[in-house]
């Protein structure tokens, strides 16, 4: 795995600039709409992108970057992904959720705000480990969706773990690698505003995704490239 190439593959593709200015356009909108529920046809599109840049990854194409030239197939092919999402984010929106109505709930004196911290701290050490768990999980059920593009790949937890322990090293390193690009995507983010380095997410978490898969799963196990002509 190479966090190097993650952040400089998508200027491989001839159409880089295109590809990501249309990436951004359809972030910011995803994110202004997003209150209103229309904005998650968007982000279903941008986990439909990311399911191609690992397909990509995994079939070593030259272009690694989707086209955009239909969007309903992105939609299609991100539903089930962003459904596994929301629902592996769960643990976490409670536990985010507990913490904000307890500092707004309990009084602002001494014993609320301690009440609050030991709360956050008992939570914390859950929140590192849960999500050390279930990041390569859905990374690697990404994988698998290539192969079997079904939401019941995200949930076979026992195969899940069972090989993410047997690949343990490539396991830790994508761990290592994406608290390395969040960080640096979140310092772009400061000096930019946030929408820029959140597209530029799309693409290098989706190569990071697909370096896991290709470390464990190797190439795709049937022609998976979309909109190929059927052979004769």
């Amino acid at each position: 795995m190479d966090i190097i190439r993650a952040f400089t593959y998508p200027f491989d593709d001839r159409a880089w600039v295109e590809k990501l200015l249309i990436t951004l356009v359809i972030t910011a909108v995803a994110m202004l709409l997003t209150p209103l529920l229309v904005g998650l046809l968007g982000w279903a599109a941008l986990l439909g992108y990311q399911i191609e840049m690992v397909r990509n990854w995994r079939m070593d194409i030259p272009n690694p970057l989707p086209s955009w030239n239909d969007f309903s197939r992105l939609i299609n092919a991100g539903v089930y992904p962003m459904i596994a999402l929301i629902l592996y984010q769960i643990p976490n929106f409670i536990i985010s959720g507990t913490i904000f109505i307890l500092g707004q709930g309990l009084d602002a004196g001494v014993v609320g705000s301690a009440l609050t911290l030991f709360f956050s701290c008992c939570m914390l050490p859950i929140l590192v480990a849960y999500n050390a768990i279930t990041l390569p999980m859905y990374a690697l059920a990404t994988g698998r969706f290539v192969d079997s593009p079904r939401l019941g790949v995200y949930f076979e937890i026992g195969y899940l773990l069972v090989t993410l322990r047997d690949h343990l090293s490539a396991a830790i390193l994508y761990l290592i690698f994406l608290v390395i690009a969040s960080l640096i995507l979140g310092l772009l983010g400061a000096l930019t505003l946030g929408v820029v380095p959140l597209a530029m997410g799309i693409a290098v978490f989706g190569a990071l995704n697909g370096q896991l898969a290709t470390e464990i799963l190797g190439k795709p196990k049937r022609d998976t490239e979309p909109n190929k002509a059927k052979r004769r």
